[in-house]
């Protein structure tokens, strides 16, 4: 069996005054960890391989036409992620919901609207034929305000 590391690492165990390993995990749970971290970085981020992550980040602050067309590409490019990123799967199925969602900011009296996805992916692992579910939520568009007006 393979040993797969728990994220984050802890280097301090590293430098410690008695040194141990890095902690370990299964491979779904490995796998988890990796989906996660592709869809939270955005490409150009990771120093090794400019293009790892996930375009939607792109998405952020875009203002297409078609919200089904902006649904169609955000799906599109965690599709291509998940493919070029997490080889360890195989009949990835997904499926997005997504909302916007008010925030409110009292002390400065403005509602932030981001969108708010969940994403469901579905698939087998490779290894053990094991078929899995993994869900995340990601907030975008971090910096669209608008007053809030009192009456």
């Amino acid at each position: 069996m393979d040993n797969y590391y728990k994220l984050p690492l802890q280097i301090e165990n590293i430098f410690s005054e008695r040194p141990s390993n890095f902690g370990t995990c299964t491979e779904k749970e490995s796998i988890d960890q990796n989906l996660e971290l592709i869809f939270t970085t955005y490409p150009g981020e990771h120093k090794f391989d400019r293009s790892f992550g996930c375009k939607i980040w792109l998405l952020d602050f875009d203002r297409l036409v078609s919200l089904k067309k902006w649904e169609e590409t955000f799906y599109d490019y965690l599709s291509e992620a998940i493919a070029k990123y997490e080889p360890r799967l195989s009949q990835v199925e997904l499926n997005t919901d997504i909302s916007d969602v008010n925030f409110h900011n009292m002390p400065f009296g403005t509602i932030s609207v981001k969108k708010r996805v969940i994403i469901s992916v579905t698939a087998v692992i490779n290894r053990s034929q094991e078929r899995c579910r993994f869900k995340y939520k990601i907030l975008l568009g971090p910096i669209t305000n608008l007053s809030l007006i009192h009456i």
